[in-house]
């Protein structure tokens, strides 16, 4: 009874295509998609891809489905594919130079990118995401420009005048930055936005460059506030408070820092001069010892990558 059931389910499996079977494991995915089962379809479009190996379609849509995976080492080689199949799709373009940012490959997501726009409403995307590589590639002056065209832009102005604001700061012109850090503070004051603990972070160190310790305080705290794992807003929270004088709350901010990333020696060495500094030798000793240590882990771990890299 079993086996004669499993005739009949195949049995119209056997004169399908490869071409219609894909087709249908295209289709179970975007229903499996839509009811967020995103692993099941990854597996629907794999093998659409290897039943249709030229079907430019399907090979973008496991590339995009991996990068919401978070596997652009994946999605890299099958965007690649759908744009060689079909060089004019903008979205598996602009979908490639995205997988490339993710693994900081900021060249090939500028050669992918091009330097003529895409006509209509992806040319804001273009804009950004040709700006965000020249930014990190540290080609200032090419990435403010793109950045400048965004301002304007509703969907764009919070990450348009926040990258804006790096691009001054990254050429110590603070002063030009802070007004761009608080448009993009004011505009990204949203639940979809996961990056405005950053905003305040880079504002406040532009402050604090800028030997504008309180309102640095405000800005660090209120990254704490949004994403309080990060040392660095600690630290720096600890160095305000230094500034101002305030010992206790100083050293409370480093030791949360320490506590935050064990192996972070900059809040280390400023807790040990801290305490030098009120006069307590014997708890800095303490502390440069156990930074010395750290220190010493810290080289013979790198030697050990060393050492393995070479055989």
């Amino acid at each position: 009874m079993i086996l004669i059931l499993l005739l009949a389910s195949s049995a119209g499996c056997f004169g399908q295509t490869p071409a219609a079977a894909a087709a249908d494991a295209a289709n179970e995915a975007l229903h499996a998609i839509q009811q967020q089962h995103l692993n099941k379809a990854q597996t629907l479009l794999e093998k659409a891809v290897r039943l249709a190996p030229g079907n430019p379609n399907y090979a973008f849509a496991l590339g995009d489905l991996y990068l919401a995976l978070g596997k652009p080492q994946r999605a890299i080689p099958v965007l690649q594919k759908s744009l060689r199949l079909a060089p004019i799709d903008w979205d598996a373009r602009m979908a490639l130079a995205q997988a490339y940012q993710k693994v900081n490959d900021d060249a090939d997501a500028l050669r992918t990118l091009g330097t003529v726009p895409p006509a209509g409403p992806r040319t804001a995307l273009w804009l950004f995401s040709r700006g965000f590589s020249l930014y990190r590639l540290e080609e200032i002056g090419l990435a403010e420009p793109l950045f400048k065209q965004l301002l304007g832009n509703k969907e764009m102005r919070a990450p348009a005048n926040f990258f804006l604001a790096n691009c001054y700061s990254t050429a110590t012109r603070y002063r030009d930055a802070l007004p761009y850090y608080e448009i993009a503070i004011k505009y990204g004051q949203t639940d979809s936005n996961k990056a405005l603990n950053v905003y305040y972070y880079d504002y406040g160190l532009t402050l604090f460059k800028l030997g504008e310790y309180e309102k640095a305080r405000g800005a660090f705290e209120k990254s704490v506030e949004r994403f309080a794992k990060d040392p660095l807003p600690w630290y720096y929270l600890g160095r305000c408070e230094a500034k101002l004088g305030n010992f206790e709350k100083s050293k409370d901010a480093f030791e949360v820092a320490i506590e935050k990333n064990s192996s972070f020696n900059p809040a280390y060495y400023r807790l040990a001069r801290l305490y030098a500094a009120h006069g307590d030798t014997a708890k800095a000793h303490e502390l440069y010892g156990k930074l010395s240590k750290e220190l010493d882990r810290q080289l013979e771990e790198s030697q050990r990558l060393k050492l393995g890299n070479s055989q």
